[in-house]
């Protein structure tokens, strides 16, 4: 289960790249199989859902195939980097405190803590609660969940073996579910052989005992790529492949990178990457460039005309600080985050959308040192949108800003036809929030503004003391109707009150 990853960067912990494709922060092509939902406890939770990716910039292969797996939270006490199931990853700068701290945190919609030394607890904004307890073998130990629990009390309970003498792979996952036998129900159920993973949905409920569903991955050559996954469920008694990927690799700079996909529609992806990559600041010691996707075609099939797509990067600049001679440290950190103040970065990336070899639409985005993406300039023939982002951001580097400054704080919008004397229009979105993230204020672009008032986290009439120390219950919202608009729109207002109730009698967590 363990990942290793060529480098660290934050830019990896937006959702363009979490969620698969091609990301235009960062040119990488990921890959992201969702499977159903475990449905547990007889749906009161709680709630997860099995999910294999692949990352070109994981560089080993842990028990799924080289640069797959299955996205679980997990801590690497080598490099002290906690990587959590929804795929962000952070360093963990001190241990000893509680809860622990990670300087990179900005938003705290988590917190970690150690209980002993052979396990932490993950506490998630959400109400979820992971306990990560120590796997692996000594010479490279990793904490992984052991228990999941929801808020009520419910839970989930997770179980490792040994791949290759080293990395823990899941073996099963079972709910709190007592079986004839007294043992906890399965629901998920994992095998590995030399040249397959086999993935066992509701592994005994189908006909005659066989599994619900399986996902069969099929392992080929030396570095054992996955090449095929398939379904397999049941049909007649027998159990039959339903629906299926294929896959094919190109190794270039060093990384297994995806070429061709076949998805179980039909559809057909295609990639290239056939520039010199992104280049690593001078004096990094990394004389291989990244690759990064220069065309990305997909063939729909169904007589669907080709979506062709060419990517493009200017300059030098990029979200690794290519073009600088910033000082480079593989140490779990956002090495662009170091960049001198005073040092104004930019970089972008250009998606080109063509129809029969002719470009017809152009998207320009650009983003900042800090990653976050601050304009989108969409061209198409003389017709141009601009999509502008602003945030508060303060002078003095990645320490000195605020909480929210990834928070976008006006979005402005403004339509122009290029040498036209048609007048241009724009319209915004201003938004203020209060240091845990919670919106504040909204106006929108018609002039409707919305205001919220937030519990905090200590006892109060209303609202009991958070557990947490989360301040994430909304007090009261009122909505206020333009100023120029027509007629007496009234002002609306909800306000909202809390109670706590006690989990279940035998929850490990309060």
């Amino acid at each position: 289960m363990s990942v290793k990853h060529s480098l660290h960067s934050n830019a990896f912990n937006f959702m363009s790249f979490i969620q698969g494709g091609v990301d235009p922060r960062t040119g990488q092509y990921t890959m992201k199989i969702e499977l159903p939902d475990l449905c547990a406890n007889t749906l009161l939770g709680p709630e997860f859902t099995p999910t294999l990716s692949f990352s070109p910039l994981n560089i080993i292969d842990s028990g799924y195939g080289a640069g797959w797996t299955l996205q679980l939270s997990q801590y690497t006490p080598d490099n002290q980097v906690l990587a959590l199931g929804t795929g962000e990853t952070y360093r963990i700068t001190d241990r000893n405190a509680q809860p622990m701290v990670l300087a990179e945190q900005k938003l705290v919609n988590f917190k970690v803590y150690r209980d002993s030394d052979d396990a932490f607890r993950i506490e998630h904004r959400s109400g979820l609660v992971e306990i990560l307890t120590r796997q692996g073998s000594n010479q490279a130990p990793v904490f992984l969940p052991a228990r999941l629990f929801s808020a009520q009390g419910q839970s989930l309970a997770f179980t490792y073996r040994l791949f290759n003498s080293q990395h823990p792979v899941l073996d099963s996952i079972s709910d709190d579910t007592q079986q004839n036998d007294g043992k906890r129900r399965i629901l998920f159920q994992t095998a590995r052989t030399a040249n397959a993973v086999v993935l066992k949905l509701h592994p005994f409920v189908g006909a005659d005992g066989a599994p619900l569903v399986t996902y069969d991955m099929q392992l080929k050559e030396d570095d054992q790529r996955v090449e095929r996954i398939s379904v397999l469920g049941e049909a007649q008694g027998k159990q039959v492949e339903q629906a299926r990927w294929d896959m094919m690799y190109v190794r270039t700079h060093g990384h297994l990178c995806l070429s061709r996909v076949t998805t179980p529609t039909g559809a057909v992806e295609m990639l290239s990457y056939a520039d010199a990559g992104h280049q690593f600041p001078a004096g990094s010691g990394r004389p291989s460039p990244l690759p990064r996707v220069t065309r990305h075609q997909i063939e729909p099939g169904a007589g669907q005309p080709l979506v062709d797509v060419d990517y493009r990067y200017p300059g030098a600049h990029n979200f690794i600080g290519g073009g600088t001679s910033l000082p480079w440290r593989d140490d779990g950190l956002d090495n662009l985050y170091k960049l001198a103040d005073s040092d104004t970065y930019e970089y972008q990336s250009v998606e080109v959308w063509k129809q029969e070899g002719q470009e017809i639409r152009s998207i320009t985005r650009t983003f900042n040192r800090y990653h976050l993406l601050t304009e989108v300039k969409t061209l198409q023939g003389n017709c141009q949108q601009t999509s502008a982002t602003g945030y508060t951001i303060n002078a003095g580097g990645f320490h000195r800003q605020p909480p929210t400054f990834q928070l976008p704080t006006e979005e402005t919008r403004r339509w122009v036809v290029v040498g036209s004397e048609v007048p241009a229009r724009s319209e915004s979105v201003i938004s203020t929030y209060d240091n845990h993230g919670n919106v504040l204020t909204r106006k929108e672009a018609n002039g409707i503004e919305v205001r919220n008032e937030w519990f905090q986290a200590a006892e109060q009439e209303g609202h009991p003391h958070d557990p947490s120390g989360f301040v994430r219950h909304l007090k009261s919202t009122t909505t206020y109707p333009a100023s120029d608009g027509q007629g007496l729109a009234p002002v609306l207002s909800q306000r909202f009150s809390y109670v706590a109730y006690a989990p279940l009698d035998d929850a490990e967590q309060p």
